[in-house]
């Protein structure tokens, strides 16, 4: 994917001076977007800093993102925020590239696992999740993690965090780009799989003797003793 970038980051209209922060994906509810609007709008100091780059569908729910618009005029956020809606690959993989922190947040989580974060941690860079399901189990040097109980606040302290330093930033990229080669490739899968696979073969006979003494007491008749 690093060969995908091939623009400028004056190319992508980002102003001089900015920290690009990308999320990724369908314009959701669940993607807390509201949340990081707010978090900007009440901390000048963070939003004057940062360009906040939404790459992703708007038009299947007109009602949140109307209300997403919204906030962005409460607060006077146009120069801060940008919602860029559905782009082809070479776009996205251009602001992703460019990204210096991936937002990715998801609350509730209902995914048993998340593409979009595994390809934001191959690009290198810082990813802020929310600590729960599948986010919460990735190690923490990998990922920032933010509670979901004092989401605001906590996400508000990662952004401060990551933006004062540099070298947090390339650690905590570097650490998420290796677990991303190490643990989320086929070969590992399929050596995984196969090993499960291997287990579930030894256990059969074990298993199928559970099953049967199972069905047999299931059949018998105790008399009951005791009162």
């Amino acid at each position: 994917m690093d060969e995908c970038k091939s623009s400028r980051r004056e190319d992508l209209k980002i102003p001089a001076g900015k920290t690009l922060i990308v999320t990724v994906g369908y314009v959701n509810q669940n993607k807390r977007i509201d949340k990081i609007i707010e978090v900007l709008g009440e901390n000048q100091e963070l939003s004057d800093k940062i360009l906040y780059a939404v790459v992703g569908s708007t038009g299947h729910n007109s009602e949140y993102f109307s209300y997403l618009q919204s906030l962005v005029t409460k607060y006077g956020l146009s120069d801060s925020v940008r919602f860029l809606g559905f782009q082809p690959n070479d776009v996205l993989y251009n602001y992703m590239a460019h990204a210096e922190v991936f937002i990715n947040l998801r609350y509730p989580a209902m995914e048993s696992a998340s593409w979009s974060l595994i390809e934001q941690l191959y690009f290198e860079k810082p990813v802020i999740v929310i600590n729960t399901g599948f986010y919460g189990e990735l190690p923490d040097t990998s990922v920032v993690k933010v509670g979901a109980e004092n989401e605001k606040e906590s996400l508000r302290a990662s952004l401060e965090r990551l933006l004062a330093d540099e070298r947090l930033r390339e650690k905590i990229g570097k650490d998420g780009k290796k677990f991303v080669l190490e643990n989320c490739n086929a070969e590992q899968y399929c050596r995984k799989f196969m090993e499960f696979a291997e287990m579930t073969r030894k256990a059969k006979p074990v298993i199928e003797l559970i099953d049967i003494a199972s069905l047999q007491l299931s059949q018998m008749e105790f008399q009951r003793i005791w009162k």
